[in-house]
C-alpha cells in the first residue's frame, strides 16, 4: 500500500504540482522581469510537418509569470503555449491543442495562486533561505515527432518550492493528426495483456541495475488497470493514472518518473520497444 500511495503522490504532482513542495537556490531569474500576473512570451522551438501534402508550422512559446515583493522575485512559473500556423482553426487537431494550452495555463495560474502565501512566509518571514532563493515551476515542452500521422510532445516539468529536494517529471502527449485525438496506451496496442507482459520483461532486461521497489510489478498492474483504488481511505475514491509513452519514429518508448517504480534516488526509468523487434505490439496506423 505504501508504494501505491507513492504512485498516487507522483500522479497528483503531475496534475496539480502544488502538491509536492521543494526549494530552488541557483536557477537564473528570467531577463526582463514582469510584474505580478503579467505574461512575457519567448519562442523556444518550432518545426514543420505535413498534412495532406500541405506544410504547417508547429510553434512552441514559453510564457512567464512572476511575483515580486520589495524588489525581489520570489515566485515564478514558466509554461508552454503551442500554435499551429497555417491550419484551419475549426479542426479537431486544433481543438486538442487548444485544450492542452488551457490546461498548461491553468496549472501555471494554480501554482501562482496556491503557492504565493507559503512562498512569502518561507522567503520573507523566516531565516531558512538565502535572499536569492525563490519558488518556481517550470514546464518546458519539446517536439519528439511530427509528421502527417503523429505529433508527439514531451513536457519536462521542474518544481521547486520549499521541501527536501526538487521534483522533475516527464509528461508525454501523442496526438493522432488525422482525427486530432490524444491517444492513450489502450488506443494503440494490439493486445493489452501482451503489451504489459512485454513491458515488465523489458524493464528488467533493459535496466538491470535500476533500484526497483520490491513490489514494482504491482505498480505496473495499476497502470494496466488505469486507476488507483484508495478504498481503504474512501471506498468511492479512485484516482486515474496514465502511462507515459511516446510513439517515436520506429519505436515505442515508455517512461516512468521517479517514485513510479523505484525511490527518488533511482531516478526515472524507460524502455524502448522497436517495432521491428516487437511485431504486432502497436497497431500499424500508429507506428
Amino acid at each position: 500500500m505504501k508504494k501505491i500511495l507513492n504512485i498516487a503522490l507522483i500522479s497528483i504532482c503531475l496534475f496539480n504540482l502544488s502538491a509536492c513542495a521543494t526549494i530552488v537556490s541557483t536557477l537564473p531569474i528570467v531577463n526582463n522581469a514582469v510584474n505580478k500576473n503579467n505574461n512575457e512570451t519567448n519562442t523556444t522551438s518550432n518545426s514543420l510537418f505535413s498534412i495532406n501534402n500541405n506544410t504547417y508550422e508547429v510553434e512552441i512559446r514559453e510564457n512567464y509569470m512572476q511575483n515580486e515583493k520589495d524588489g525581489r522575485v520570489y515566485l515564478k512559473t514558466e509554461y508552454p503555449y503551442i500554435s499551429l500556423i497555417g491550419l484551419d482553426d475549426n479542426t479537431a487537431f486544433h481543438d486538442t491543442i487548444n485544450e492542452i494550452n488551457k490546461n498548461q495555463e491553468k496549472e501555471a495560474n494554480d501554482f501562482m495562486e496556491n503557492t504565493n502565501d507559503s512562498a512569502i512566509a518561507a522567503l520573507f518571514e523566516s531565516d531558512m533561505y538565502e535572499g536569492t532563493m525563490y519558488f518556481t515551476q517550470e514546464s518546458k515542452m519539446n517536439i519528439e515527432r511530427k509528421d502527417n500521422k503523429l505529433l508527439v510532445l514531451s513536457n519536462q516539468i521542474y518544481y521547486d518550492a520549499g521541501g527536501a529536494h526538487p521534483s522533475t517529471n516527464l509528461v508525454s502527449t501523442n496526438i493522432y493528426v488525422p482525427t486530432g485525438k490524444e491517444l492513450k496506451i489502450d488506443d494503440v496496442v494490439v493486445d493489452k495483456n501482451s503489451f504489459y507482459d512485454t513491458l515488465k520483461t523489458e524493464l528488467k532486461k533493459q535496466n538491470p541495475d535500476f533500484g526497483f521497489f520490491d513490489d514494482w510489478e504491482d505498480n505496473i498492474e495499476i497502470y494496466k488497470k488505469g486507476y488507483i483504488d484508495l478504498g481503504e481511505v474512501d471506498e468511492e475514491l479512485r484516482y486515474p493514472v496514465t502511462l507515459n509513452f511516446m510513439l517515436l519514429d520506429g519505436k515505442l518508448n515508455v517512461y516512468f518518473n521517479p517514485y513510479d517504480l523505484g525511490p527518488y534516488a533511482s531516478g526515472g526509468i524507460g524502455v524502448n520497444l522497436p517495432y521491428s523487434e516487437f511485431k504486432g505490439l502497436v497497431k500499424d496506423e500508429y507506428q
